[in-house]
């Protein structure tokens, strides 16, 4: 694809979405300048992904070339991927996650805050039936509840369960567990049949 500014390819979706859209539309939908819409729209056209029809001989109608939309398609893939790709990442640092916690014995799981991440938490925590949970927005310092959600839906006794209490804010870190934290800083996991033995005979034979 043609190296464009991210502002262009904002503009193409928004045409390709609404081809009526004048320039001033386009800027303030982008929210850029006037200035800068004419510039990104001449440059497009230049490069034969926008074309223009006088409309009453006066002002112009922009309209995304079959090119154009082949681009904005490609993004659109780029897009979902990359989206996809992000899920499977946090998902494979969550289930990393909750495998060690349970490890060391940690059977309950309060999950503190709201959002995306909460969701896939939560998605993992589902998926292992020998687990409850509950969820809070904020933290009250009030670490289980009597009964909470297991699994299948259910709900469990927890009373003397070990908790583990899963922070997912983005700023969180100061209770807990800090779920982002973990994910982004934490060294990956050794892959099937990795053994600390392997890796430092490995080393020697290099230095041989």
């Amino acid at each position: 694809m043609d190296n464009l500014p991210e502002r262009a390819y904002g503009i193409l979706e928004l045409l390709a979405a609404d081809p009526n859209l004048t320039q001033r539309a386009l800027a303030r939908q982008s929210g850029i300048s006037h200035g800068l819409a004419n510039i990104i729209l001449r440059r497009c056209m230049r490069i034969g992904l926008v074309k223009a029809k006088s409309v009453d001989g006066r002002r112009l109608r922009y309209f995304v070339t079959p090119r154009g939309l082949r681009h904005v398609m490609q993004r659109s893939v780029q897009y979902v991927q990359k989206t996809l790709d992000s899920y499977r990442t946090l998902r494979q640092g969550i289930e990393s996650l909750l495998k060690r916690l349970q490890a060391e014995g940690k059977s309950h799981f309060v999950v503190v805050g709201e959002g995306d991440i909460v969701h896939i938490v939560e998605d993992a925590l589902k998926s292992r039936g020998d687990v409850t949970f509950e969820s809070v927005r904020s933290w009250n310092g009030v670490a289980g509840r009597k009964s909470a959600r297991t699994g299948n839906g259910r709900r469990a006794a927890v009373d003397g369960s070990p908790v583990a209490i899963l922070d997912c804010r983005w700023n969180g870190g100061d209770i807990g567990v800090s779920v982002l934290h973990e994910i982004l800083f934490s060294p990956p996991a050794p892959g099937p049949g990795h053994s600390p033995e392997a890796g430092a005979q490995s080393r020697h034979e290099r230095n041989d």
